[in-house]
């Protein structure tokens, strides 16, 4: 595939094929998310809103959404076909390394430099969860397997996270390119903040 004429203007940090390989994510130092078509090599779209680098890049399993974490401490999910930023998920103290949807798309997990982990509802941006790792991961995914979706009468709150530890169970996990075992026994470990 050949790029097409239009290009970021700064560095791309990441790069990310939609589940159906018709599309690439790219994350770049100039603060855009920009989608290329495959089989052009055009750009199709660019996502702005990000105030610093972006660092990661993710699909939703149905290729409806595209999450970015940036420098800027947030993570933003958008809306493929529109561009619009649909939640902007606030809450990391230092820049977000890594993004990750569920199976489901129900639940987002982000990490960042400040070496926690943030699980997230996809629909209300609320952070459901935070696993203090003691150590900066700088790419999750969840596991094929992973966690059941969450219904309506789910109620989510920390002091009753059963649920939520399950989901957490199914994330995989690398610090500085290593791969981690799943991450429950850090969360049990370090506990959980709110």
């Amino acid at each position: 595939m050949r790029i097409g004429t239009q290009r970021h203007r700064g560095w791309v940090w990441s790069i990310e094929f939609s589940p159906d390989s018709a599309l690439i994510a790219s994350g770049s130092r100039d603060h855009t998310i920009r989608l290329w078509c495959c089989d052009t090599g055009e750009c199709i779209k660019e996502f702005q809103g990000h105030s610093c680098t972006i660092l990661s890049v993710v699909f939703s399993p149905d290729s409806a959404l595209v999450a970015s974490g940036s420098c800027d401490q947030t993570v933003r999910l958008w809306h493929r076909n529109t561009g619009e930023c649909v939640q902007v998920l606030q809450g990391h103290s230092y820049g977000v390394w890594s993004v990750a949807f569920s199976p489901d798309s129900v639940l987002v997990a982000s990490s960042s430099r400040d070496d926690t982990v943030r699980l997230w509802r996809r629909d209300t941006g609320e952070c459901v969860q935070i696993g203090d790792m003691g150590t900066s991961l700088t790419q999750l995914s969840f596991e094929a397997n992973g966690p059941k979706p969450l219904d309506a009468s789910t109620k989510v709150q920390c002091s009753t996270i059963r649920a939520l530890k399950q989901s957490m169970r199914f994330i995989c996990a690398k610090p500085a390119g290593l791969l981690l075992l799943p991450l429950v026994a850090a969360l049990l470990r370090h506990g959980t903040k709110r």
